[in-house]
């Protein structure tokens, strides 16, 4: 299936969610993401949609699917370490985002999200942690070498 035949599908997935039918509008999603698995905007949309609902394994299961068909896409990175965050999963969310950070070592916005998450666990040690052992594993990176050089500021 062309991904514009798939177009009345995610409107109509749209339409319900905002009626309040969120179990039919996960159905519409869920055969969208199938035929269209490379779609950042549905998978997105399917696990924020499934996370609202309390369905916390399906959000993540899906931005893992959503993963393995873009994975250097940072949204999905930091929407499935937000919710790893949430349930506790902290550890893996932070890895989640360095292994984001390591494929591109200049992507400013790698970087931001990563600095921005750390920040928003106000853990320090972590911040400086995460920083400084990505700068000594990418020395070469202008960008992670700020980044950790920031992170040591008070």
């Amino acid at each position: 299936q062309f991904p514009t035949a798939l177009e009345p599908k995610r409107r109509l997935a749209n339409a319900l969610a905002s009626a309040g039918r969120a179990d039919e509008a996960v159905a519409q999603l869920r055969e969208v993401a199938a035929a269209d698995p490379a779609d950042l905007n549905t998978g997105m949309t399917l696990a924020d949609l499934l996370q609202r609902k309390g369905d916390l394994t399906g959000a993540v299961e899906t931005y893992r699917a959503a993963l393995d068909a873009d994975p250097y896409a940072p949204p999905l990175r930091l929407g499935l370490a937000t919710l790893l965050e949430a349930r506790g999963e902290r550890v893996e969310a932070v890895e989640l985002l360095v292994e984001g950070v390591v494929q591109r070592p200049k992507t400013e916005m790698t970087g931001r999200m990563l600095d921005d998450f750390l920040k928003r666990t106000n853990d320090t040690a972590l911040r400086m942690e995460t920083w400084q052992r990505l700068a000594g594993k990418l020395p070469e990176s202008a960008m992670i070498q700020r980044f950790a050089q920031e992170a040591q500021q008070p």
